[in-house]
């Protein structure tokens, strides 16, 4: 029921679905790192770019 509901507020298109991937993609290649700009700074940046994707802006 819920996942339905998630569906039709947030429609995903393939753009949609691509950002969200690359923002994993960078989560997971910096997190392990030791230095902590480049640890959270990607997770900052992925967090932003999956919401103003989700969020059309």
């Amino acid at each position: 029921m819920i996942n339905v509901l998630l569906i039709k507020i947030l429609p995903m298109s393939t753009d949609n679905l691509v950002v969200i991937n690359l923002a994993a993609i960078l989560v997971g290649s910096t997190y392990n790192s030791d230095q902590k700009v480049i640890k959270w700074g990607g997770v900052i940046i992925a967090v932003a770019s999956v919401a103003s994707t989700l969020l059309g802006a």
